[in-house]
């Protein structure tokens, strides 16, 4: 019994990692901005989307974008 704990706990903190990748809805709350802006944004080339390829000349088409660059435009925009 004590093994079905330990995966419990492996659940547990896999949960509790923040992702690094965050999609177009987790963005725009994180900037505290709607979904449009945040495409406006992207579109513009403030905002760099992550692209994970799929094969030859194929990618995921998902809205993906690195916290980190967040994080960094953020530091821009406050004039830091």
């Amino acid at each position: 019994m004590a093994h079905g704990s330990e995966g419990h706990r492996a659940d547990e903190t896999v949960r509790s990692i923040p992702p690094r990748l965050l999609d177009l809805k987790a963005t725009a709350a994180y900037l505290g901005v709607s979904p449009w802006t945040v495409r406006d944004l992207e579109f513009s080339g403030v905002l760099r989307r992550v692209n994970i390829p799929l094969g030859p000349r194929k990618e995921l088409r998902k809205l993906l974008f690195d916290r980190q660059d967040l994080d960094r435009l953020v530091e821009t925009w406050k004039g830091g």
